[in-house]
This record gives C-alpha cells, structure tokens and sequence, in this order.
C-alpha cells in the first residue's frame, strides 16, 4: 500500500510540471494537492461510521471501499490524462520582447537544487514528529478528550483542502524562495504554540495554521523543483521525496524514542518546532551561484 501510494504521488505531481509553465504552476500542483485534505475530511467522515455500525469485520468493508475508489480513479485516470503534446521546450516572453526558455526563467525560483534536497530532508523530518503525535500529545500529555483531539485534527483536514492552491498561488507571485520562508516560519509557529498554550482554542488554531502550511512547503518545492529542472522531471522529484520520506522515517522513529526516553511529547515539539525553524534558515540564507 505504502508504494503503491508513493508511486501515485510521484506520477500525479510531476503531471503539472510539464502542463503548467513556471507562472501557474504552483496554483496547479495546488489544486492537485488539495486532494489529499478533501481525502482527510472523506475519509474522516465515513470510515469511523462504517466501523461503529457493521460489526467487527466493518474493517473489510472499509478496504473494500477504499480499494472500489481507488480503481475507479485509476479508470478516471486512463481515461482522461494525457502526457503533454510534444513540445520541446516552454518559451516565455520576456521583459525585452525576446523569448527565453523555461530552464533560464526558472532560475528565479532563488532555491537551488542542493538546497532543496537539504529542506525537503529537514522538513520531512521535522513535520512527521508533528503530524504523528500531535493527536496523541492531546489525550495522553494534555489530558483532553479523544473527541476534542478528533475534533481539532479535522481543522487541519479542512485546511488542507485549500492550503496547497492557496500556497502554490502565493509563491507564483512572491517565488517559491520567499514563500518557503514564510510558510515555515507559520508552520513552526504552529508547532511551538502547543508547548506553551493548552487550551482547545489555541490547539485549534495551531492545527488550523498547521493545515494552512503543511500542503504549501510540499507544492512550493514541487514547484521549484519543476523551475529547475527541464529534462526528467520525474525522475528528480522523485529522488527529492525519497530524501524526503528518509527524513519522515528519522523523524517518526526519534519521536518515538524521545516519548520512551522521557515519558512526554514536550522534547518532540522541541524537535519539530527546531526543524522548520532550520528550514526557515536555510532558504534564506541559501545564495544562488
């Protein structure tokens, strides 16, 4: 399942990459990404339903379900995605009237390469902590409901759902380097205000600026990784998400031991919270040669 899912990943982000010129392209990988909240919310919604009503095999209904979805979006897929017409390279107009190709307008991303490796390790790292034990830091450390826990993780669907276009929107207008820097900057915001506040409203509004970020710094280096690079696409987004997924795994397995080590998720907010600070860092002092 996990492959299968890392693979659809890949193919689906790096259609938009030879659609879209560098101009739309953040709003497109976007509207792709929002997917994944409206799936959250979905997902959400029905699964815990079919569980609670039909009994304890309800679990083979609910793969069922997900497996019918799945195939029929596959069917979807075959059917009406096609690969771009041929067209070897993308020209641009530019400020003097001339042309220039889509790998020298891309440039202006600000973000190299190496450096994007470098985020999108940090990131991973530094979001999975998060994203895994936020929920379980509510109930076990906070002494919350699962009910309120539940209810706070559904604002991080919702804005899932629109963080991605809105995101992709901004940095096709700012560029992906300063729209990286503020999305982090907002996303460790949200990881430090569990540390210091515990009350549900700002649990709620750490998931909600949570949400908002975490789906941006996935499409703006998708989009910057499209600015890049012309030929293989594919191929070099790929590398950068499994640098990314090897950053996760860390990330996952040290929150786990600090848990262990300590007794609480207060040092995996810490963690997590240095991570994308890290990142903030990294991007803006990241000088183009």
């Amino acid at each position: 399942m996990g492959a299968g899912g890392a693979g659809t990943h890949i193919s689906m982000t790096t259609l938009p990459m030879v659609w879209f010129d560098e101009r739309r392209l953040g709003r497109a990988l976007g509207i792709v990404t929002g997917g994944t909240g409206l799936g959250i919310i979905l997902t959400g919604l029905l699964l815990p339903y079919i569980l609670l009503n039909f009994g304890k095999e309800a679990w083979r209904l609910c793969w069922l379900l997900l497996s019918l979805v799945t195939f029929l979006v596959a069917a979807m897929g075959w059917i009406l995605l096609r690969g771009k017409p041929n067209q070897a390279t993308i020209l641009h107009p530019s400020s003097d009237g001339t042309k220039e190709s889509i790998s020298s307008v891309g440039k202006r991303s600000g973000l190299t390469l190496q450096v994007i490796f470098i985020i999108y390790f940090i990131f991973g790292f530094a979001y999975n902590i998060y994203a895994t034990y936020f929920v379980a830091y509510i109930v076990e450390d906070l002494r919350l409901s699962e009910k309120t826990a539940g209810d706070v993780w559904a604002i991080f669907g919702w804005m899932c759902m629109c963080s991605g276009l809105l995101w992709g929107f901004i940095s096709d207008h700012i560029g992906r380097r300063r729209a990286l820097i503020w999305n982090n900057g907002i996303i460790a915001f949200s990881a430090f205000l569990p540390i210091l506040l515990h009350q549900p409203f700002f649990l709620n509004f750490a998931a909600l600026l949570f949400g908002g970020t975490f789906l941006g710094t996935v499409v703006i280096i998708a989009a910057a990784v499209g600015d890049r690079v012309v030929a293989k696409r594919a191929s070099v987004y790929g590398l950068v998400t499994l640098i990314h997924g090897i950053g996760q795994l860390l990330g996952t397995t040290l929150g786990g031991y600090l848990k262990d080590l300590t007794g609480s998720f207060q040092l995996n907010f810490i963690s997590s919270v240095v991570g994308f600070l890290l990142c903030v860092c990294v991007t803006a002092f990241n000088k183009e040669k």
